[in-house]
C-alpha cells in the first residue's frame, strides 16, 4: 500500500476503530473471566457452608453413633468426589475421629491454628484450597471441629476452558475488527470522497456543480450544505464581479466615444476659436464625467475591500448631519425644495467618518435631485438602545415597486420619469453607500412611502462594547 493510503482518513478511521473495539472487548473478557472466578469461589463457599451446617446437624442429632456421624461425612465426601472435596471430624480430646483419604495437608493446620468454640462458619480460600472450619458442641458438651474442603484446582480448570474460550474470541477479533472497521470507514467516507471528487471539478469559469446532500442530516451533510452554499456566493460574486466589468466598460465606453467624436470633427477641417472652444468643452464634459465615475469605481473597490478594524474612531453623527444639510440647503433653496430635520443630538458612532459623511451626502444629494419643485426632504435621526437610525424621504416621483429591490445594484439606473434634472448618474452612488454602511455593520434599506416618494432607513447595532454615546 502506498505511503497516501496510511495518511488518509479511511486508514486512520479503521485503524482507531479496531484499536477501540479490541480494547474495549478485552477489557470486557477479562472483566467477564475474573466476575466468572469470583462467582465460582462464592458458590463454593455458600456451598461448603450449607454441606457444615448439614454435618453440625448431624453430629447433634447422632451424637453418640460416631460410625453414623462418620458414614454422614463419607456420604458428603462421596457426593462431591467429582469436585473432589475432602472432609475431617476432630473430636474433644483433638484426635482426628474422620479423615478422608484426599484430605491435604494444611498449613493453617500445621501452624495449629483451629476455629474456637461457638464462633460462626470460618471461611479460608488459601492459594491451593477453598475450606470451612466450624466447632460443634454436643448435648453433653463435647467439642468438635468440623473440617471441609475442595481444591481450588476445579475452579481453576473452569477459568481456563473460559480463558481459552475467551482467546478464541479475542483472535477472531483480531481479525474481524480490521475488516469491519475498513468497511465501516469506507461507508462513513464515501460522502467526503463525493465531495472531493466535485470539489476538483469546479473551475473559476464554471461553478454549476454542486455536492449531494443525502438527507442524512449528519455532520457531512450539513458540510456539503455549508459548501454548497458558500459555492452559491462565489457563483454569486462571479457574476456580479462580471457584470460589474462589463457595466463598468460601457458607462466607459460613452464618455471616451464622445470625446473621440469630438476630437474627430475638430480635426476633420480647420474650424473658427469658438468651433474649438466649442468642442474642446464638450470634451472636457466629457472628460469630467470620465473622472466622476473613475472616482467612483475606485470607492466602490476600496470599500469592498475596507477592514473593519482599520476604521477610525468616534465621531458625533448629529454634527455631521447639520453639516451636510447645511452644505445642500443653497441647492434646496435654489430647487425650492424644504429640508426638514428631526435629530436627536448628541449621537456618537464609531467609524469611518468620512466613509458615512459620504453615505450622508449622497442620501441627501440624491433626494434633493430627484424631488420637484415645491416639494420636500425629512432627514431624521434617532436613536436607542438597539440602534442609531438614520431617515431620508424624499416626496418625489419614487421608483416603481417591482424594482426597489435593484436600487442599491451598481450602475442600476432610475426610470427617466424620476429624473427631474439634467444631471445624469451613473448608478453606483447607492451601491456604494450599501458597501459603506455593511462594512461598518448595518443595514440599509429602501421603501415606498404611502405619501409617496422613497425613504432610505440607514441603522447601525447600538453596542455599548464599541459604540459610545
Amino acid at each position: 500500500m502506498s505511503r497516501t493510503f496510511y495518511k488518509s482518513l479511511r486508514f486512520r478511521l479503521t485503524f482507531w476503530n479496531s484499536l477501540v473495539v479490541l480494547f474495549a472487548v478485552s477489557l470486557a473478557l477479562v472483566a467477564l473471566r475474573e466476575g466468572m472466578r469470583q462467582t465460582l469461589v462464592n458458590e463454593a463457599r455458600d456451598l461448603l457452608r450449607e454441606e457444615t451446617t448439614e454435618l453440625e446437624l448431624a453430629i447433634k442429632n447422632l451424637y453418640p453413633d460416631l460410625e453414623s456421624i462418620k458414614s454422614e461425612f463419607e456420604r458428603k465426601v462421596l457426593g462431591h468426589s467429582e469436585h473432589d472435596w475432602f472432609a475431617k471430624l476432630v473430636g474433644p480430646d483433638q484426635v482426628a475421629l474422620y479423615r478422608s483419604d484426599n484430605y491435604p495437608d494444611l498449613p493453617s493446620e500445621q501452624n495449629g491454628q483451629s476455629s474456637k468454640l461457638g464462633e460462626p462458619v470460618t471461611y479460608q480460600s488459601t492459594g491451593s484450597f477453598q475450606l470451612v472450619k466450624h466447632s460443634v458442641l454436643s448435648e453433653n458438651g463435647n467439642r468438635f471441629e468440623i473440617v471441609l474442603g475442595t481444591p481450588n484446582e476445579v475452579i481453576d480448570n473452569d477459568i481456563w476452558i473460559l480463558t481459552n474460550l475467551m482467546l478464541f474470541i479475542g483472535a477472531g477479533l483480531l481479525v474481524v475488527a480490521p475488516i469491519g472497521g475498513y468497511l465501516l470507514a469506507r461507508n462513513a467516507t464515501q460522502p467526503v470522497r463525493k465531495i472531493i471528487s466535485t470539489t476538483r471539478s469546479l473551475n473559476p469559469s464554471s461553478l454549476d456543480s454542486r455536492l449531494e446532500i443525502r438527507g442524512t442530516g449528519d455532520e457531512l451533510d450539513q458540510i456539503s450544505v455549508e459548501i454548497n452554499s458558500f459555492l452559491d456566493q462565489i457563483s454569486k460574486y462571479l457574476n456580479s464581479h462580471r457584470e460589474f466589468i462589463a457595466n463598468a466598460a460601457h458607462e466607459l465606453r460613452s464618455p471616451l466615444t464622445a470625446i473621440q467624436t469630438s476630437v474627430e470633427v475638430s480635426l476633420g477641417k480647420v474650424r473658427t476659436v469658438d468651433e474649438y472652444r466649442d468642442e474642446l468643452e464638450t470634451v472636457s464634459e466629457q472628460c469630467e464625467q470620465l473622472r466622476h465615475l473613475v472616482n467612483q469605481l475606485l470607492e466602490l473597490a476600496e470599500t469592498d475591500v475596507a477592514i473593519r478594524h482599520s476604521m477610525a474612531g468616534d465621531f458625533d453623527l448629529t454634527e455631521m448631519i447639520e453639516k451636510s444639510t447645511d452644505v445642500f440647503a443653497g441647492i434646496a433653496e435654489e430647487k425650492q425644495v424644504v429640508i426638514n430635520t428631526q435629530l436627536q443630538p448628541n449621537v456618537v458612532m464609531q467609524g469611518d467618518s468620512s466613509k458615512i459623511r459620504q453615505v450622508v451626502n449622497n442620501l441627501i444629494d440624491n433626494a434633493l435631485k430627484f424631488t420637484p419643485e415645491g416639494g420636500q426632504v425629512f432627514i431624521e435621526l434617532a436613536m436607542t438602545l438597539q440602534q442609531i437610525r438614520f431617515v431620508v424621504r424624499d416626496t418625489g416621483a419614487g421608483v416603481p415597486e417591482s424594482e426597489l429591490n435593484k436600487i442599491f445594484d451598481r450602475f442600476y439606473q432610475i426610470e427617466p420619469s424620476r429624473q427631474r434634472d439634467r444631471v445624469r448618474g451613473n448608478g453606483l452612488g447607492l451601491s456604494i453607500c450599501k458597501s459603506i454602511v455593511e462594512m461598518h455593520r448595518g443595514r440599509i434599506s429602501a421603501s415606498l412611502p404611502a405619501a409617496g416618494g422613497l425613504e432610505v432607513v440607514v441603522s447601525f447595532e447600538a453596542n455599548s462594547g464599541d459604540r459610545r454615546y
